[in-house]
């Protein structure tokens, strides 16, 4: 039903073959996407660089979630390590 109504209104759209998230990160590392909207974590596992959160829930604000600034702020709370 989805894919029809963007056929509709010729949004061009694509299927992912595996976990959608996967295929959305890929997108957003080539330029592609200007981010992907999700409430699943798993995005960034798959290298997700930007995130919006809360998008199709009208009862909460659209949070954005950048990786650069996640690293940023955590990269101030862990110790750094060295492995040699």
């Amino acid at each position: 039903m989805s894919q029809e109504l963007l056929q509709l209104f010729g949004v061009p759209y694509i299927v992912a073959p595996m976990e959608a998230e996967a295929q959305c990160a890929y997108l957003d590392s080539v330029s592609l996407t200007e981010g992907t909207i999700t409430d699943d974590s798993d995005i960034w596992l798959f290298g997700g660089t930007k995130v919006y959160k809360n998008f199709f829930d009208q009862k909460k604000q659209v949070l954005q979630f950048k990786a650069e600034d996640i690293h940023h702020y955590f990269s101030k709370w862990r110790p750094h390590v060295e492995i040699s």
